[in-house]
C-alpha cells in the first residue's frame, strides 16, 4: 500500500488539490473530474493511515479473544485489502486507468472502515450477532466497485 500511495502520488502532479483541501475550499469543484480523483485518492490514503492501526489493534484483540468467526472476518478482509493493494500498485505500473489507484484505495478505506465497523460490532455487542456469509459477501462486494470502472473501459 505504501509503495502503490507514494507511486500513484507522483503520477497524480497535484493537479487541483492539496492534501486537505481543494482549490481553496473544502470540497473540489463538481465539474472537474481530475479534481474529484485527486481528492477522493487524497482522502482514501488518508483514511487508510488512520484506520489500519485500528484494524490492526482489533485484530490483536481478536485472536486474544480466541474468536474464530470475527478471526476468519479479518483473515478474510486482510486478503481483500492486500489484492486491492496490488491493484493500486499494478495501475501504477501499467497505464490502463488513470484513476485505477484512486478507485483501488477509495476501496480499501471502505474495507477498512466496514471490517472495522462489523469487528467492533461482533466483539463489543451485547447480543453477538455476527453472520460471516452476509459479511464477506459485502465486503467482496465492496472490492469489486474497480471492476465497473475496468468494464467501462473495455466496452
Amino acid at each position: 500500500m505504501l509503495i502503490a500511495a507514494l507511486r500513484s502520488d507522483t503520477l497524480i502532479v497535484n493537479y487541483a488539490c492539496g492534501w486537505f483541501s481543494c482549490t481553496d475550499g473544502l470540497l473540489p469543484p463538481l465539474n472537474d473530474q481530475f479534481a474529484i480523483f485527486e481528492f477522493i485518492h487524497h482522502w482514501a490514503i488518508i483514511v487508510s493511515v488512520i484506520a489500519l492501526p485500528v484494524f490492526i489493534l482489533l485484530a490483536a484483540l481478536t485472536v486474544r479473544r480466541d474468536d474464530e468467526a470475527v478471526m476468519a472476518g479479518i483473515r478474510n478482509t486482510s486478503l481483500l485489502i492486500f489484492l486491492q493493494a496490488l491493484a493500486a500498485l499494478a495501475t501504477t505500473i501499467v497505464s490502463l486507468l488513470w484513476q485505477g489507484p484512486a478507485l483501488h484505495f477509495m476501496v480499501i478505506s471502505m474495507l477498512l472502515i466496514v471490517s472495522i465497523g462489523v469487528t467492533a460490532w461482533a466483539m463489543f455487542s451485547p447480543n453477538q450477532d455476527y453472520s460471516p456469509p452476509l459479511v464477506l459477501g459485502a465486503l467482496v462486494v465492496v472490492s469489486a466497485i474497480p471492476a465497473v470502472a475496468y468494464i467501462g473501459v473495455f466496452i
